[in-house]
């Protein structure tokens, strides 16, 4: 497992600690995701020795490292559409990479697989290293800004868009050189804050309360961004469009048919204004996607990594006519522009799926707390755009608690992506480990669920007790093993 160094841009082979000299930690723009192997990862369903690629050993504080060693069979899971559980963030020590309570993960890893669980995946944010901070107290035009002055340092301006992104990876690849394609099998490149695509337009305090009317605010207020816009305005001559943002937005929460811009019927998004700044805004963005997988492309090329990357799955405002909160987050999306197709393009052109969430929310449920809101019509839409352009997809679930309604409607939607005469490829992130995973009640719920997504092709395991926990499994198979550095979750 690796972690980006907080003062210089390399990698190490091991976790480093967090230092007190940070004003705030932001997440770092590289979401790294661990499929079959390293660390926590799944050589679960791996017909290949741990030798074939060698793993890690970093210092684990006198911990000895374990083997997994299971009864599955890697052919029977190949039918159907593989499910992952993504691991907890708080897995590490944060004094400096010591892996803890490793018996308690390796029964939760054991379980896992014996469910027929794919693999784990691994998430990793860090703070912004040092010299980047440094250069934005230097020249606070590097962070984004909106109207009102408030500055966001998740994500660096596209409007300046320094080339740090290609080191990193670099640095990435070459640490783990020997490991890609047989322990490191996917890597989710992020792209924007949260690793998804998008500006950060939301409130970053407390998002889980602002998501069910937020309209979003413009981010195009730095000097590099007014000074992109400036210089595509004057190129089709209309040099007073390029002064900043638009005008009679409305506040944060305000409803969208209180304001100039985003009502339905005159709003001056659909005037020629409008749309020359939404596309400007949203081209900005779709450029910066481009740089970052053309990039990506070329550094992990021949490595055998499947890489990906993350939409957000904007949905509050989407029965409205002009889709008021995809807008600001770069979406240019509205009742008569579809703006998820050239997206899905760019990354069918250099190779990488498509991962997004929600797949577990109903209209008839969100619609009760939001009646603009349409999460079921938002995911289908992408899904549309991702099966027109032949990606392949990666979903996950938005709540981390479901109950069979939430796993039914994960299976129905995944079933409308991945059933037809042309199937394509579609993996899911069960979001994410925790203790209330194995309660009783929600391991049967879980575990028939990935029988399902597997189409029925695998057994169903259960758990008899928490201490010792003992699983009925399927006649012995040839093994796979997993060599693992183990960690505590909440």
């Amino acid at each position: 497992m690796a972690i980006l160094s907080q003062s210089t841009a390399t990698f190490s082979p091991s976790f480093v600690s967090t230092r007190s000299d940070f004003t705030r930690l932001t997440r770092f723009p590289c979401r790294v995701t661990f499929r079959r192997g390293l660390a926590v990862s799944s050589c679960f369903n791996s017909s290949k020795s741990p030798g074939a690629g060698g793993f890690l050993s970093p210092d684990n504080g006198g911990e000895v490292s374990y083997e997994l060693h299971h009864d599955f069979s890697p052919q029977r899971r190949r039918s159907g559409s593989p499910v992952f559980v993504t691991l907890p963030v708080n897995s590490v020590s944060r004094e400096g990479g010591r892996v803890l309570r490793p018996k308690t993960m390796m029964f939760s890893l054991k379980a896992l697989a014996t469910a027929g669980v794919e693999g784990v995946v691994v998430e990793i944010w860090i703070p912004l290293p040092l010299w980047v901070l440094d250069e934005i107290k230097k020249d606070v035009e590097l962070a984004y800004c909106d109207r009102f002055g408030r500055r966001n340092i998740e994500y660096i301006s596209l409007g300046c868009d320094i080339q740090v992104y290609a080191d990193f990876m670099r640095d990435f690849r070459d640490t783990f050189r020997s490991l890609l394609g047989v322990i490191i099998t996917g890597v989710q490149i992020g792209m924007g804050p949260g690793g998804e695509l998008r500006y950060p337009s939301f409130s970053p305090q407390e998002p889980n309360l602002a998501w069910p009317q937020e309209l979003g605010e413009f981010q195009c207020y730095d000097k590099y961004m007014l000074a992109s816009l400036n210089a595509s305005a004057r190129n089709i001559g209309m040099r007073e469009w390029g002064n900043g943002g638009p005008f009679g937005t409305g506040s944060l929460m305000q409803n969208p048919e209180h304001t100039d811009f985003f009502k339905n019927d005159g709003g001056s998004w659909d005037t020629p204004y409008g749309k020359f700044f939404l596309e400007w805004y949203s081209g900005m963005l779709l450029l910066h996607g481009e740089r970052i997988c053309k990039e990506a492309e070329t550094i992990f090329r021949g490595t055998e990594v499947h890489m990906s990357a993350k939409l957000a799955v904007i949905h509050w405002h989407y029965v409205t006519q002009s889709h008021p909160s995809e807008l600001t987050a770069g979406y240019y999306n509205t009742f008569n522009r579809d703006g998820y197709l050239s997206i899905a393009r760019m990354f069918s052109k250099y190779g990488f799926s498509m991962c997004c969430s929600c797949f577990e929310m109903q209209d008839a449920v969100m619609q009760k707390i939001n009646p603009d809101g349409s999460p079921e019509g938002f995911l289908r839409q992408l899904l549309l755009a991702a099966r027109l352009c032949d990606l392949a997809l990666e979903g996950q679930n938005f709540s981390t608690n479901l109950d069979d309604g939430g796993f039914t409607q994960v299976l129905k939607m995944s079933k409308f992506y991945s059933n037809g005469i042309e199937k394509r490829p579609f993996s899911f992130n069960f979001v994410r480990m925790d203790k209330r995973l194995f309660e009783s009640r929600n391991w049967d719920r879980f575990t028939r669920f990935v029988r399902q997504m597997s189409n029925g092709n695998i057994f169903r395991a259960r758990l008899y007790s928490v201490g010792d926990t003992r699983f009925k499994t399927a006649p012995v198979m040839p093994e796979a093993r997993l060599l693992y550095h183990l960690y505590q979750y909440s």
